[in-house]
């Protein structure tokens, strides 16, 4: 599903009128990132699920690199692409995004 993901945003990429650079990222002590993306001003961290509910334990990778990591220099959000049905939003910059929401039209839960 991460590639599936990843191949998605690349796609939606190429029509944006700014330049941005894609990664995965992972440091030595094993937190991971799968989609780390870069458009020179803002970084945006990408964490994909195969679940149909997210919980604050499935940004610890992205809250860390936003606090603690490299993003704490510069302005960082955080998504996390699951396969539930709704936007939610976990504060500090950190959302959950239906992986549908690549393509269709989601319902919006605050």
């Amino acid at each position: 599903m991460d590639s599936f993901v990843f191949n998605e945003i690349l796609r939606r990429l190429q029509f944006q009128s700014s330049e941005f650079n894609l990664y995965h990222w992972l440091s030595a002590d094993k937190r991971e990132i799968d989609i780390l993306i870069d458009s020179g001003e803002i970084l945006v961290g990408v964490e994909v699920k195969a679940f149909s509910t997210v919980d604050l334990n499935d940004f610890r990778h992205l809250k860390w690199f936003a606090d603690k990591g490299p993003g704490k220099y510069r302005p960082f959000k955080g998504i996390v692409f699951y396969l539930g049905k709704r936007k939610l939003t976990f504060g500090d910059g950190c959302y959950a995004l239906p992986v549908s929401s690549l393509w269709a039209k989601i319902n919006t839960e605050h």
